[in-house]
């Protein structure tokens, strides 16, 4: 397995399909992101089962840890990227644009892509909010999940 070791001056982001061997690293990850998304009962299941779909993608920083890693779903032309998130310490190199990029270009050309991120209350939510619209992605409306508000951005997928 080739693994990504970043560089500030010359990043160079590989994105993966994750395997197995991701999971555990993967889980370390959320960990690192809880405190913004909560807590997240039965991830390890739940990518156990992405994985085996091929709807796991993931960036490799070291061979234990990972720079960022993203969860799609959806299906006819209506499509979601569920969870993404990128290390702390790999922020600002290109590791979240990737991840997005993929998705955009592994779903089929012209279906709508949307994803639910932090609405504008939500102060450490700025840097996604930007990643998304800086790909290209629009606010279609507020959501309230689990008495969680988020915002709701959609896009079509690249062209081929």
């Amino acid at each position: 397995m080739e693994y990504l070791y970043l560089m500030v001056a010359t990043p160079r982001v590989k994105v993966v399909p994750a395997e197995v061997d991701d999971i555990l690293p993967w889980l370390t990850l959320a960990g690192e992101v809880e405190h913004l998304f909560g807590p997240m009962p039965g991830l390890d299941a739940i990518l156990a089962q992405k994985v085996a779909q091929k709807r796991a993608y993931c960036v490799h920083h070291l061979p234990d840890r990972l720079a960022g890693a993203m969860l799609l779903g959806g299906a006819e032309g209506q499509y979601w990227i569920r969870w993404l998130a990128v290390s702390l310490d790999c922020r600002n190199l290109g590791v979240g644009t990737a991840l997005v990029e993929t998705a955009l270009k592994t779903f089929p050309s012209g279906s709508m892509v949307y994803v639910d991120t932090f609405a504008d209350d939500t102060k450490d939510g700025k840097a996604a909010r930007g990643l998304y619209v800086a790909c290209g992605f629009t606010p279609v409306s507020l959501v309230c999940d689990g008495g969680i508000e988020r915002l709701r951005l959609c896009r079509k997928a690249l062209l081929a």
